[in-house]
């Protein structure tokens, strides 16, 4: 049997810095190359058509690294998507599912939701989106162009 990995994390509603009240899930399920992330929130009071960011994170000296999986659009009074992605490569930071710490979703509108899978506290001021370096954006680019000649 292929190596199957399948877990559910409760997401909290993060205002003003602080945990609040538990809104959803997210169901992780994990098959060999393949990794789904299905999100599921109820918000009383939330606008459709708003964009949400959904981020893996690594914790990083002090920093909540996010890796963006992907993007979707609210439901009045919820949120609800599927997403999928490369169990060892997760979002554009290429991070292995194993190494995640958690999951961060924010609102276009500045709603911040998160699950820690490390019992440590999410702490919003510390997130960051994971940007590739000017020297790793170079390299990439002199590999291609090596490629090509």
């Amino acid at each position: 049997m292929a190596k199957y990995q399948r877990f559910v994390a409760y997401v909290y509603e993060y205002q003003k810095g602080k945990k609040g009240n538990n809104c959803g899930f997210i169901k992780v399920e994990a098959r060999e190359q393949v990794c789904l992330m299905e999100v599921h929130l109820r918000c009383p009071g939330l606008i459709a058509g708003m964009e949400c960011t959904v981020y893996g994170f690594v914790r990083r000296k002090g920093l909540l690294e996010g890796s963006r999986i992907g993007k979707f659009r609210t439901e009045a009074g919820r949120m609800d998507c599927l997403l999928e992605t490369q169990t060892m490569a997760v979002g554009h930071g290429k991070i292995p599912l194993g190494d995640m710490n958690g999951m961060i979703l924010i609102l276009d509108s500045g709603g911040f939701f998160g699950t820690e899978w490390d019992d440590r506290p999410i702490r919003p001021e510390n997130f960051r989106e994971w940007k590739k370096k000017e020297t790793e954006s170079r390299k990439e680019t002199e590999k291609i162009g090596t490629e090509y000649q």
